[in-house]
């Protein structure tokens, strides 16, 4: 070996340990650099966190919901009668009163969230967020049986969620196993299973989760919003089973509608709800008296040719409810969602509770 040689042998392993150090100084940064984001995160969240949770949006989400969640302070059947005879935005069917709110000491155990978006890039997602976690607390939820799934979650989303908050994020959508296992058995024990938080929610994933998961409680868009955007027979043949679940609605609010007009009106004096089918107003015989000195020019009107015509008139939809898992509803739009001048703005728009009864 030549002098030469010899000193270039500790250059080379000067080199290396440059490199090595280097990198543990690049990863240092990345973490420093992910620790701040985290942070910053966190900070939004807990100021996003306290307007939310001092809102009248709060209260009144709970309020629905502790009406099933009875733990022996909540009086259940106060919240149903409120909703029936003060707020038009509610359905409350006899059945699932029955079914539901007369078992004591019942609970919520898990929360699936699905397609909230990313938290990191989405204020509308950081704000639903902090709807979930005020849910899980009030709920007393364990956060390990909160879980999550979006595939747009990004490396900071996940972060957060799992490390920060404590919750399980799942990489793939499963269906819910231990749901199955309490509807196989047919328990009727001390828990109400769970609850499906899905604010903004494509209709197609709703309907996939009702075939899939046969869910009974949901804070998911309201589906009353599709019936305007579909013919009901478009609807029943696209989403069946959200067809469904918004006919349970109308028939219910129909009902409800037609108290509020009573109230508006006033029944006749032998009791009877008055009609409310409008009328054309015919002309008196003065309207059609001229003077003598007007000249008047009389054009025949043509006449229209009315065979021709055909009205449209909509298939009757079957809705064939003895295929379906559910046979009634409790059903409450939070209108005060769709406040956008709220901090939150849109994120809480066409949101409702929608609770099945399960045959």
């Amino acid at each position: 070996m030549t002098d030469n040689e010899f000193t270039q042998i500790p250059l080379r392993s000067n080199k290396k340990k440059s490199s090595k150090s280097k990198s543990k100084s690049k990863l240092s940064r990345q973490q420093s650099s992910k620790s701040e984001s985290t942070s910053l995160l966190l900070e939004k969240f807990e100021t996003k966190l306290e307007s939310i949770k001092s809102s009248k949006l709060f209260d009144s989400i709970i309020q629905q919901l502790d009406q099933f969640n009875n733990d022996g302070t909540t009086n259940t059947t106060h919240h149903i009668d409120d909703d029936i005879n003060s707020n038009n935005n509610s359905t409350v069917k006899t059945n699932v009163q029955n079914d539901i709110t007369t078992k004591q000491n019942r609970k919520w155990n898990r929360i699936r969230c699905l397609a909230i978006g990313s938290i990191s890039t989405e204020f509308q997602a950081l704000y639903q967020l902090c709807l979930l976690k005020l849910l899980v607390d009030h709920f007393k939820i364990p956060n390990c049986d909160v879980s999550l799934y979006d595939p747009v979650f990004n490396n900071l989303d996940l972060v957060f969620l799992k490390d920060v908050l404590g919750y399980s994020v799942d990489a793939e959508y499963l269906v819910d196993e231990k749901q199955e296992k309490n509807d196989a058995n047919d328990r009727d024990g001390d828990e109400l299973g769970v609850l499906y938080f899905m604010p903004h929610s494509p209709i197609s994933l709703i309907e996939s989760i009702f075939d899939s998961d046969m869910p009974q409680f949901l804070l998911v868009n309201d589906l009353v919003v599709y019936d305007n955007k579909f013919t009901k027979f478009e609807y029943f043949q696209k989403f069946p089973n959200c067809a469904r679940v918004t006919n349970l609605i109308s028939v219910g609010s129909s009902a409800n509608s037609t108290t509020a007009k009573t109230a508006e009106t006033g029944p006749t004096s032998n009791g009877t709800i008055p009609s409310h089918s409008t009328s054309t107003q015919t002309e008196t015989p003065s309207q059609n008296i001229s003077n003598d000195n007007e000249f008047q020019v009389v054009t025949k009107k043509k006449k229209k040719n009315k065979k021709n015509r055909k009205a449209f008139k909509e298939p009757v939809v079957e809705y064939h409810y003895d295929q379906a898992y559910f046979d009634d509803i409790v059903y409450h739009c939070f209108e005060l969602g769709n406040d956008d001048s709220k901090p939150w703005g849109n994120s809480f728009s066409d949101f409702c509770l929608i609770a099945l009864s399960k045959k």
